[in-house]
């Protein structure tokens, strides 16, 4: 704590209060939207009645075992419907901290207001579906990988197999996430930067990743099973990946293919002109970190503009990485 500065701690305490704040005023106010109506009741199925199957319609179940909580913890109202989805949009405003050392303070500190101000992480924070669900988890999934590649623990294998079960958990869209990674990375084996790569991995050890496989197969049949009250729950992976493939043709939403580039460009004009600054740092520097977020954003919004369902919700996913 004596290497980090106070005013820099300070800076962040306020920084998530603020970003806490405004997603809790008048939180329960609004209307539902038709989804929001879906999550508050079957989480409320699942707080009064004890029972949850796996449906890949409704997306994974993470987010109905946290809104029951909250109706546990808190009661059950329009409010606490929408309480766990600010809470998870306010959890990851301070993760940015994590990586100063690659992205830089101010860099870190500027994605963080950006994550707790800017309108379309602010708005689905105080939205009651999984996507926001799935930022949190998904940016606490990059910090602990490139903290792993940066300064590798023996914990972090096990910590990463874990959130990988959380996400996929959350929403299907892991695999599009897990496509992005993979190839990634696979073009990074193929250049000379694969040593640096290869290093951490070697350095935790096999029974690392003997940890890292269990910690996913045991959240993963935990959270899929429903408690281990619904077995058939382990064929989630297939059955969802099965169900939203055959959705593509589908095209819900009816949006055009460059629906996320105007939301983009109309909404996040500020986060694309200094995502154009961090791209150029990012080639100069030959920072792993930084290409991996290039190509993640590029990626993803080529997928997703691909894909046969748009919605508002779904334009966090390319944003995250540009942020």
């Amino acid at each position: 704590m004596e290497r980090r500065p106070r005013g820099e701690l300070a800076a962040y305490a306020l920084l998530v209060v603020a970003a806490l704040v405004l997603r809790l005023i008048d939180l329960g106010d609004r209307p539902f939207h038709h989804d929001e109506s879906q999550d508050a009741y079957f989480s409320w199925i699942f707080f009064t009645e004890g029972d949850y199957e796996y449906n890949p319609l409704l997306h994974g179940p993470f987010r109905f075992y946290l809104t029951a909580a909250m109706y546990l913890l808190f009661g059950d109202s329009d409010f606490t419907a929408r309480l766990a989805p600010a809470l998870m949009g306010t959890l990851m405003v301070p993760l940015p901290y994590l990586l100063r050392s690659q992205l830089g303070r101010v860099g870190a500190f500027a994605a963080a207001a950006l994550l707790g101000f800017g309108p379309s992480y602010l708005y689905f924070s105080r939205f009651a579906r999984e996507d926001i669900y799935f930022a949190s988890v998904s940016l606490a999934l990059l910090v602990v990988t490139f903290r792993f590649l940066d300064d590798p623990r023996r914990y972090h294998p096990a910590l990463i197999g874990a959130l990988l079960a959380v996400l996929f958990s959350i929403k299907e869209t892991t695999f599009i996430t897990g496509f992005v990674a993979v190839t990634f990375f696979a073009i990074v084996l193929l250049t000379p930067e694969r040593r640096r790569l290869m290093a951490p991995v070697r350095a935790v050890g096999l029974d690392a990743w003997g940890w890292a496989l269990a910690a996913f197969v045991g959240a993963y049949t935990i959270l899929f099973t429903t408690f281990l009250t619904h077995p058939d729950g382990v064929k989630g992976l297939y059955t969802g990946l099965d169900y939203w493939l055959g959705q593509h043709e589908v095209g819900r939403g009816g949006e055009a293919w460059n629906f996320y580039l105007v939301l983009l460009f109309g909404n996040e004009w500020p986060v694309l002109l200094l995502g154009l600054v961090g791209w150029i740092v990012a080639v100069r520097s030959r920072s792993l970190l930084g290409g991996f977020l290039v190509w993640a954003f590029f990626v993803s919004l080529v997928v997703y503009s691909w894909a046969g369902e748009k919605f508002a919700w779904l334009v966090l996913h390319p944003l995250l990485p540009a942020i």
